[in-house]
């Protein structure tokens, strides 16, 4: 379970040379090639289209210093502010290259990008924390980026937990599709902190996350966080239908709950569904794009989704699934509309 990633170019941002976490990281990396670059300035990568350009980006690294908010609140649907629903801002895009990703297009450039004040971020979570007055509040990592991609360069996820470790009104989520545990498996666990996988069938894997970790390898990376005590989330999302998605979703969980302790697991299912720039990204990047050939229908959210009959089929088939093999585990639904959680509602 080592380092995904060995980018061919390390870009560093003007003023962050002699900060500690990127001293850290150049010193892991060792010779590989590094350029300066000004803050203010665009990255320039000559690329032969928009594909040629990702692929190029994608297999380079920038170290940055993040300005502005560090931790942000979520939107509820409403366009309110959720009091207790933030995601924290540690870094930007993702080496890993999925089909179906919403952060094609969503930056100014492509490049995995690190920041290094961390210091700064948990100096925010604290904040953000305290202002709960007592009551709950949930942080998330991996948001705008892998949480864990990087950390055996950046050892931020030892940092973060014993960071929650002092707030016990706040609970830390640290989603990924990574391997690199190393870090997390020489911390002691806190019991407030779940480490999350988004989990698809093989199939699903090797035809639209590309450069990601295999189901399995995803899967002991998970198991090896368990053992070490470790509370573990599965998230089943985006759900993406394919050939034979029935048997594939069914062999998916079997394999799931057969590797891991059903105690504590924290299980999220949300079927894909996109926003027109999305679209436009993936046709750009990918004319013939197989995940776009489904019937998919607009939503009061703005984004497109299977068909409703389609979507509730494929929920009561993982739920199904996994109450045939534990009654008892419990499963949320996320960003999914109002009429297809009346009829799950039963079931959940």
């Amino acid at each position: 379970m080592t380092m995904i990633l060995s980018p061919e170019l390390v870009y560093v941002e003007e003023g962050v040379a002699e900060n500690h976490v990127t001293r850290r990281i150049l010193a892991a990396l060792g010779d590989v090639p590094r350029m300066r670059v000004d803050d203010t300035e665009p990255i320039g990568i000559e690329a032969d289209g928009p594909e040629a350009l990702i692929q190029r980006s994608k297999r380079r690294l920038l170290l940055a210093r993040k300005n502005g908010d560090l931790v942000k609140t979520y939107m509820q649907t409403s366009g309110a502010l959720s009091a207790d629903e933030h995601y924290i801002i540690h870094g930007h895009n993702c080496p890993f290259d999925c089909e179906y990703c919403f952060l094609q297009g969503y930056f100014g450039h492509f490049v995995p990008t690190i920041f290094v004040n961390q210091d700064e971020v948990l100096q925010a979570i604290r904040e953000t924390a305290c202002r709960a007055d007592g009551g709950r509040a949930v942080f998330h990592a991996g948001e705008l980026c892998d949480s864990l991609v990087f950390d055996d360069l950046t050892g931020f996820a030892p940092r973060l937990v014993d960071a929650f470790r002092e707030l016990p009104n706040a609970m830390l989520e640290l989603r990924t599709k990574s391997t690199c545990v190393g870090n997390l498996l020489r911390t002691s666990p806190a019991a407030n902190v779940i480490v999350s996988w988004t989990f698809a069938p093989d199939v699903v894997c090797r035809q639209y996350e590309h450069g990601a970790p295999s189901f399995e390898e995803r899967l002991q990376a998970a198991r090896a966080c368990q053992r070490a005590g470790y509370r573990i989330g599965i998230r089943l999302d985006p759900m993406i239908r394919c050939e034979g998605w029935r048997d594939h979703y069914r062999e998916m969980v079997s394999a799931i709950f057969g590797a891991l302790s059903h105690e504590g697991l924290d299980v999220v299912a949300g079927c894909f569904r996109f926003l027109p720039q999305l679209e436009k990204a993936i046709r750009a990047r990918r004319p013939g794009c197989r995940l776009l050939l489904d019937e998919f229908v607009p939503c009061a959210d703005g984004k497109r989704r299977y068909l409703r009959k389609l979507r509730t089929e494929m929920y009561e088939e993982v739920l199904g699934s996994m109450r045939s093999l534990d009654g008892s585990v419990k499963v949320r639904i996320c960003m999914e509309t109002a009429s297809v959680m009346r009829r799950l509602a039963s079931r959940l």
